[in-house]
């Protein structure tokens, strides 16, 4: 809990300090405040939207408690953000063998084809 008193009290005098912000997500999220701690990765998105980070937060604390239709599009946009993360190519497989199968057929076929070079066929 003192991590947050600290990261609040920096962020009163740089509001906009998206390290810090990165900060106080990942401790609301230690402590249990997921929801918060997906309003904060929100700010870092709007504050530098080029940051896969963000999306990529928001994505994980949404397919951790269970909302994978809610988690998809965050990680898809961290994908399109950060292309060779394979902790994210990995997340979405596991949406997908929920969501949409032939859509993780078509990933796992990506991925291989990215990690050896050439098609499995």
């Amino acid at each position: 809990k003192r991590a947050l008193i600290y990261a609040e009290k920096s962020l009163e005098l740089e509001p906009d300090d998206v390290d810090c912000l990165k900060l106080e997500a990942m401790i609301l999220d230690s402590l249990g405040r997921y929801q918060d701690a997906i309003e904060v990765a929100k700010e870092v998105q709007l504050l530098a939207p080029h940051d896969y980070w963000a999306s990529w937060l928001i994505g994980s604390l949404y397919l951790e408690h269970e909302m994978p239709h809610r988690a998809y599009p965050a990680l898809l946009n961290a994908l399109e953000l950060n292309p060779n993360h394979f902790e994210i190519k990995s997340m979405l497989i596991t949406i997908e063998q929920v969501i949409n199968p032939a859509m993780c057929a078509m990933r796992k076929f990506d991925i291989y084809e990215s990690l050896s070079g050439s098609h499995p066929c």
